[in-house]
């Protein structure tokens, strides 16, 4: 009997914290839905309010950003944003912590010539929970190399 209760209690509390894990996991996903559609459609004041102050962007190229430079960069820029995830996985890290990993397209077009360029990331990206919100507060990326260049 003791067996079965303790056996039921540990199911109901497993239940409650996978519900609580995919809730929170839910609202990152449409924090960086939201970052995403910003960061397209180049809107300040919502960038900034997703941004973590203590934002680090480090790119793939190895240029790093803090939230100023990175707004600047992405508003002011010389290109336009797209992209596509290929994997973008949430993983909970520490209360209040969530890791999003994965792979994406990134689309940039020169806003003055046109010329578009692709990049193929894996990345790594911070969510931290700011006074009740999810903010974006690092982000790191690496280049994939072309195909043909993989194969071998």
């Amino acid at each position: 009997m003791k067996t079965t209760l303790l056996l039921s209690l540990l199911a109901f509390f497993a239940g409650a914290l996978h519900a609580a894990e995919d809730k929170i996991i839910a609202a990152v996903r449409a924090a960086d839905d939201a970052r995403m559609a910003a960061t397209k459609s180049g809107d300040r004041a919502a960038l900034a309010a997703i941004y973590s102050e203590g934002l680090h962007y480090a790119h793939s190229n190895g240029k790093i950003d803090n939230k100023a430079t990175q707004l600047k960069g992405v508003i002011d820029g010389a290109n336009r944003y797209d992209f596509e995830y290929k994997e973008r996985t949430f993983v909970p890290a520490a209360p209040g912590v969530v890791l999003m990993k994965g792979r994406m397209m990134m689309y940039l077009t020169n806003k003055t010539s046109g010329q578009k360029a692709t990049n193929d990331l894996n990345y790594l990206a911070v969510y931290r929970e700011e006074n009740g919100k999810w903010r974006f507060l690092a982000w790191q990326s690496c280049k994939n190399p072309p195909e043909a260049e993989a194969k071998k």
